[in-house]
């Protein structure tokens, strides 16, 4: 009987998630501080992937 309120629980979890999925993110833009400095390599990752956000 546990099992059974269990995935009924977890499946009931799962679809009211779906609302939440739909929303578009961000809705706004969005920034990327990178406490380095500018020119080094973690600068440089940054800004190759801060465009796929």
């Amino acid at each position: 009987m546990y099992k059974k309120i269990q995935k009924y629980l977890l499946g009931l979890g799962i679809v009211a998630s779906f609302g939440v999925c739909a929303q578009g993110y961000p809705n706004k833009p969005i920034s990327m501080i990178v406490p380095q400095a500018a020119g080094g390599t973690k600068d440089i990752v940054a800004r190759l992937i801060t465009p796929a956000f």
